[in-house]
């Protein structure tokens, strides 16, 4: 039988709460938790207790510069808001190191040419040495005229995944803009721990080729989901091959003339390419048997699925291949159907 009064005398100089102020301050720390930033901030400002509460780094894991990014660049007058913009980016990272932010996730939409120096000293404070993941936006698409300044953007983008490379070590999720020249990816590869990789284009800026998918899928050995936008110009003709052992997800539906001829994907299960549109002739080369060869653990092709692994089991008509408009081989593409019938 339960000595209830053996318990009762253990806990008799226990003290129960009588306010919501006699709380530890690991327990406003946890309902401080479920607040957004804002919030956190407003509830500092009450007493002196919820300001140390409000300091616990685990409640400042994610810095998001873009929400203190109000103003949309119009192409007129930017220096004014800019520079406004560029000292809320400064009060931010100085209200982070305050808070002694333990940062496991990183977002931003900044200029680099001005806002470099505020990112570089967030990442090199050591608040960011738990990071896991990083959104990076950096070249605005009414930039891409202005070379100079765009040539700047990169020079800061390399430096940045250079500071990165150093201070974030556990870094498993990436997602930027890319532009593909062989410097940039030699930074991305230092990144040794990366699971998840979504990459875009620059604007007009080192168009994607074989070798660059090739050098990327070989160097990430842990690599499991790769989305990628690469937007390739109709008179560039390049044919591309996927080969990795470890990758689970491909994602290239906003890909434009991304024209695969192989692919060596043992562990893939998910392939989406539901905006696919190659502008290019048709040709012999079938997606569809590319993906049977290469993709014996296939289960997912955009909104279809598979009871079991591989494509034999999708149980697919050439009809039914057709309308995923996946594919611009002759069989898929031709019969009677002109280019633009493929497109979404």
């Amino acid at each position: 039988m339960y000595d209830y009064d053996n318990v009762s005398s253990r806990f008799s100089g226990f003290r129960r709460p009588s306010s919501f102020q006699d709380l530890p301050v690991e327990c406003l720390a946890v309902i401080f938790g479920c607040l957004n930033e804002q919030e956190i901030c407003s509830a500092a400002l009450v007493c002196r207790r919820w300001h140390e509460a409000s300091k616990t780094p685990n409640l400042w894991q994610h810095a998001d510069f873009r929400l203190v990014n109000k103003h949309k660049y119009p192409s007129a007058p930017k220096r004014s808001p800019h520079f406004d913009l560029t000292q809320k980016y400064k009060d931010y990272t100085a209200h982070l190191l305050a808070k002694h932010a333990n940062i496991r996730h990183l977002s931003f939409d900044l200029d680099l040419n001005s806002d470099y120096e505020t990112l570089a000293e967030l990442i090199s404070s050591g608040r960011c040495h738990k990071l896991t993941s990083v959104d990076m936006k950096w070249a605005d698409s009414w930039d891409y005229r202005r070379w100079n300044k765009l040539e700047d953007q990169l020079l800061f983008f390399h430096s940045l995944l250079v500071l990165m490379g150093s201070y974030c070590t556990k870094l498993q999720a990436v997602r930027t803009q890319f532009n593909w020249t062989t410097e940039s990816l030699n930074y991305l590869l230092a990144f040794k721990n990366l699971e998840e990789l979504e990459l875009s284009s620059v604007p007009r800026v080192h168009p994607v080729q074989r070798w660059h998918i090739e050098t990327l899928l070989a160097g990430c050995v842990a690599l499991k989901k790769f989305k990628i936008d690469a937007r390739i110009l109709p008179d560039l003709v390049y044919k591309y091959s996927f080969k990795s052992d470890s990758l689970e997800l491909l994602d290239i539906s906003m890909s434009v003339n991304l024209f695969i001829v192989e692919m060596v994907l043992p562990r893939l299960h998910t392939f989406t390419a539901k905006h696919f549109t190659c502008y290019q002739k048709y040709t012999d080369i079938c997606l569809f048997e590319v993906l049977d060869r290469g993709c014996p653990a296939l289960q997912y092709i955009n909104d279809v699925s598979a009871e079991n692994p591989g494509l034999q089991n999708f149980g697919m008509s050439r009809e039914q291949e057709w309308d995923l408009r996946i594919c611009y081989c002759t069989n898929h593409c031709g019969s009677g159907r002109n280019i633009q019938d493929v497109q979404p």
